[in-house]
């Protein structure tokens, strides 16, 4: 508390005692309550628990040893410090601290939308262009682009919690560069060795790039530039979707998605350098925790295409595969709304109990609701494609919609251990369920007559839920234990 209020001292107004005039008052007089006109320091002293505390908040005030000595005859500091902690009482005083997690609202809303967006406008793209990419471009895309991104967005906060702000502007500068250099090179190598058209290349390279332009606004605090930006290619694909195609929506569709991508990539790097000004200093585990969330980035995106997007090849019985993937898409806004609820509860918890023993269970209690909330909504998004899907008079795929249900709740559980620094527990949960998913396709494989989309498809859900299974184990203990927030 002390601390806070050392972080709001200034210099006093011209009619203001000065710390002077009331460290005299004190020592001279037998009246030691503390005035509303006295300066901040008073009120330390009053509230200050230790010696040490007044110490600090004398010498921030510009009290030195010399003028200690030379005034009150105090070998130190810390001798005037004593003496004051000795003479004024103690006095309880409230400090309203700002909150560090706000609560989660519609805004969160927005922001999933600028996550689920790329895929909406790779899919757009090929309507209006009648062009059918490379099965492998949207998975190329979503996967190396969550991974890029996850790095970007560490080094970027990481830097920024270091008030490095050059450093984050051109740690995030080179993040952005590396990505178009690394997937442009990564879809010429499946380009040259499977094929599928300088159509995929470009469109891979452009999604990724978008995906990392959008991460690098949301992390520069820039939501309504980037929805703006967002918006002209985000409305005419739902057109496209909705409407399907002519010969003025078409052309409309593309130049729209165009600049929408073109002026995200050109805003984000308007916020960035990339010319090596000065070296990058990192610190002791910087390169390991970069390469953690670069797994992470990976092991998400993979897990996403694999349910979702093959899921749609092995499930398809309905002339509009897009909507399967949709419930995990439009609920990835309120993954973050509720993310964010909890951690604020959790803040407001913290400043409120009375008693340390009641932390775990009431923690307990804010995450599952939070959980609950999620899972109600992924759940409702489920029920409104099966609905559509019916109205085509088609068969819903339960199955798809089930799996995506169980990903979008590992997501959850997992979004909140990255939150609390546990990345170490996520990725060791994604390692589990990789190990049981991969042993039962290789077993399916040699045991049945599936075909291969199914064989890894059927793995890639028994993955995750083992990797769901594991991280609400494991995130109990995290949860309830008050020194993990």
């Amino acid at each position: 508390m002390s601390s806070i209020l050392a972080g709001k001292m200034m210099d006093p107004e011209p009619n203001e005692p000065t710390v002077h005039d009331w460290v005299q008052r004190i020592r001279s007089s037998s009246n030691t309550t503390t005035a509303q006109s006295d300066p901040v320091v008073a009120t330390i002293c009053a509230a200050a628990v230790d010696s040490l505390e007044i110490a600090a908040s004398l010498e921030a005030s510009g009290m030195s040893r010399q003028v200690v000595s030379e005034q009150y005859g105090q070998p130190d500091v810390f001798a005037l410090a004593h003496e004051l902690w000795a003479r004024v009482p103690f006095r309880a005083v409230t400090v309203e601290q700002p909150m560090i997690w706000r609560q989660g609202n519609i805004s969160d809303l927005g922001r999933g939308a600028l996550y689920a967006v790329p895929a909406l406008l790779l899919v757009a793209l090929t309507r209006a262009l009648n062009v059918e990419f490379s099965w492998w471009t949207l998975p190329l895309s979503v996967t190396w682009g969550w991974a890029a991104g996850q790095v970007t967005a560490y080094a970027g906060y990481t830097l920024r919690a270091r008030t490095d702000g050059i450093g984050e502007r051109l740690a995030v500068g080179w993040m952005l560069m590396a990505t178009i250099l690394t997937t442009a090179v990564i879809a010429s190598g499946i380009l040259t060795i499977v094929g599928g058209g300088w159509g995929s290349f470009l469109a891979a390279t452009g999604v990724t790039t978008y995906m990392v332009s959008s991460a690098i606004l949301l992390m520069r605090d820039a939501e309504v530039l980037a929805a703006g930006l967002l918006g002209p290619g985000a409305v005419s694909s739902v057109v496209i979707l909705a409407f399907g195609t002519g010969p003025f929506w078409s052309p409309v569709a593309v130049v729209c998605i165009a600049v929408s991508t073109v002026t995200t990539f050109a805003a984000a790097a308007a916020q960035l350098r990339v010319s090596p000004v000065r070296s990058l200093i990192l610190a002791p585990g910087d390169v390991r925790m970069g390469s953690q969330h670069f797994a992470h980035g990976l092991l998400c995106g993979a897990a996403l295409t694999t349910v979702a997007i093959l899921g749609s090849e092995v499930f398809r019985n309905s002339d509009a595969p897009t909507l399967n993937a949709l419930p995990l898409l439009v609920t990835l806004g309120v993954m973050e709304w509720q993310l964010r609820s909890f951690r604020a509860g959790v803040e407001r918890l913290t400043m409120s109990i009375r008693s340390i023993d009641d932390f775990s269970p009431m923690a307990a209690g804010l995450f599952r609701r939070a959980l609950l909330r999620y899972v109600a909504a992924i759940v409702l998004a489920s029920i409104a494609v099966s609905v559509l899907i019916r109205m085509h008079d088609e068969s819903p795929p339960y199955l798809l919609l089930v799996a995506q249900i169980l990903l979008g709740v590992a997501f959850y559980v997992d979004l909140t251990l990255v939150s609390l620094s546990r990345l170490d527990l996520v990725l060791r949960s994604w390692a589990a369920g990789v190990a049981t998913g991969g042993t039962l396709s290789i077993s399916l494989t040699f045991t049945t007559s599936f075909n291969a989309d199914a064989v890894i498809w059927s793995g890639a859900v028994v993955a995750i839920a083992t990797t769901l299974a594991v991280l609400l184990a494991l995130s109990h203990n995290v949860i309830t234990d008050a020194m993990s927030h």
